[in-house]
């Protein structure tokens, strides 16, 4: 995700160059998101995490150890 499209649109433009030269595939360009919008990125960030990531519940505590 990088946020600032025209700002960084130097990498945009080498990432299309990359694929043109085949250096990379064009499913490669699916994993970066270039926008202006902090809604559109957060939602791209939550929905990563909630496809590739699993969050582990908190170990419960021992009564033995006083904890």
């Amino acid at each position: 995700m990088i946020l600032g499209r025209h700002y960084f649109e130097d990498i945009q433009e080498f990432v299309a160059k990359m694929i043109r030269e085949k250096t990379i595939s064009t499913n490669d360009q699916q994993l970066i998101l270039f926008t202006d919008d902090v809604d559109e990125a957060m939602n791209h960030i939550s929905k990563y995490i909630s496809n590739n990531y699993k969050i582990k519940s908190k170990p419960k505590r021992w009564w033995l150890l006083g904890e």
